[in-house]
């Protein structure tokens, strides 16, 4: 799913709306598509904007692309699925 933007004072005043409209259409369709869907937003520590650990799991400059922490949840949250389809 797509993450939250961040950024707030970049962001387009449309952006949360449409990522929302996004994300409900990958979990409505994406069965048709793929084999599995991760919803990363759900994880609190990569999808509320306002939760404490930000600065640890998105780079602190853009506010927007994860760092190596953040990308270790992905890849948890992965491999989690991968490992229960063996």
């Amino acid at each position: 799913n797509a993450l939250p933007n961040n950024a707030a004072a970049t962001m387009q005043p449309s952006y949360e709306t449409n990522r929302l409209a996004v994300n409900a259409r990958m979990k409505a369709e994406w069965a048709s598509h793929v084999d599995a869907l991760i919803d990363i937003a759900a994880d609190s520590r990569l999808g509320d904007p306002a939760a404490p650990t930000q600065g640890v799991y998105y780079d602190p400059v853009d506010k927007i692309h994860l760092t190596l922490a953040g990308a270790d949840i992905v890849a948890a949250a992965v491999l989690s699925v991968l490992r229960g389809r063996e």
